[in-house]
């Protein structure tokens, strides 16, 4: 600690009035390793200080070298993984930082939920078959009359009471018209 400060607190005071000392500012030291003196104290917002720790990572992006919290601050970025990319990855500072990061929504599981399909098969798809995502994804699975596995592009189905293919209004459509659905009620009552 400097001396003047540790013989009064008068002295102490008299430096903080004159070097910028405000009620919303804590004291810091430039230096972290330094001592508490004049020439290495300075007054900063708190959010500031916790910034300068030994701790702090500092990378240099861009021609800067700046602390990462402040960069994923101004940038918006999820500290937390642009640190794992540094340290977990072994990615450089601006590859990690200039990389878009994961977005949920574009996830293969989100996108078969959109549209109704189930994850396994549109994986089984790409990874068993060699199916592009987009061909995974727009087509449209179904069993026949029969049991039989039926594949249509534009939601097709067979109608399971005259076997005549037909446009499907919804995924769970079984007849492709009143007709069939009503004969075919009438058929399981009579049983």
């Amino acid at each position: 600690m400097d001396p003047l400060w540790a013989e009064s607190f008068d002295n102490f005071a008299d430096w903080a009035l004159g070097n910028g000392y405000a009620e919303d500012l804590t004291i810091e030291r430039v230096d972290v390793n330094g001592n508490y003196c004049a020439e290495n104290c300075t007054w900063i917002h708190l959010a500031d200080q916790a910034n300068n720790k030994r701790d702090t990572i500092w990378v240099d992006y861009h021609g800067r070298h700046v602390q990462l919290m402040k960069l994923c601050r101004e940038k918006c970025l999820s500290y937390d993984a642009i640190h794992n990319r540094l340290t977990n990855m072994g990615w450089d500072a601006e590859k990690a930082i200039d990389t878009p990061l994961y977005n949920p929504k574009d996830s293969l599981m989100s996108k078969c939920r959109a549209i109704g399909l189930k994850y396994g098969t549109v994986r089984d798809r790409i990874a068993k078959l060699g199916w592009t995502e987009e061909e995974a994804l727009s087509v449209h699975t179904g069993r026949g009359r029969h049991g039989k596995a039926l594949i249509h592009g534009n939601m097709t189905g067979i109608c399971a009471r005259c076997g005549k293919q037909f446009e499907k209004v919804n995924g769970r459509q079984k007849f492709c018209c009143d007709e069939c659905r009503e004969s075919a009620k009438n058929e399981r009552r009579r049983k």
